[in-house]
C-alpha cells in the first residue's frame, strides 16, 4: 500500500496536534489559586452573610471581612477581591 505525500502530511499533522492537547481542559480560575484564601459564612442570629479574603504571600493585599444582605453579594465581592489579589500577585516582579 502506497501513501501519497498529502496523506502522509495529514496523518503527521493529526498526530502532532493530538500530542499537544491537554487532558484537563478546564480553565484556571481564582478558586484554584493557592495564594488566596476565601471564606464565606452566614450569621444565624441576623441572617447576614459574611465574606473574608486573605492573601497568603502578601497580607497587605488582604481584603478583610465584610457583611452582606445576601449570599450572592457576598460571593461576588469575594470573587472580585480574589481576582484582584490573583492579578496583583501574578504580575508582581520579584
Amino acid at each position: 500500500m502506497k501513501i501519497s505525500k498529502r496523506q502522509l502530511r495529514k496523518i503527521i499533522r493529526e498526530e502532532i496536534g493530538r500530542n499537544y492537547h491537554t487532558l484537563d481542559t478546564d480553565p484556571y480560575n481564582w478558586e484554584d489559586y493557592a495564594d488566596v484564601e476565601v471564606e464565606t459564612w452566614v450569621d444565624p442570629t441576623d441572617d447576614t452573610h459574611h465574606a473574608k479574603v486573605d492573601c497568603v504571600s502578601d497580607p497587605s493585599l488582604s481584603a478583610g471581612e465584610k457583611s452582606f444582605q445576601d449570599e450572592f453579594s457576598a460571593s461576588h465581592w469575594a470573587r472580585m477581591q480574589a481576582e484582584y489579589i490573583m492579578k496583583a500577585t501574578l504580575n508582581k516582579i520579584h
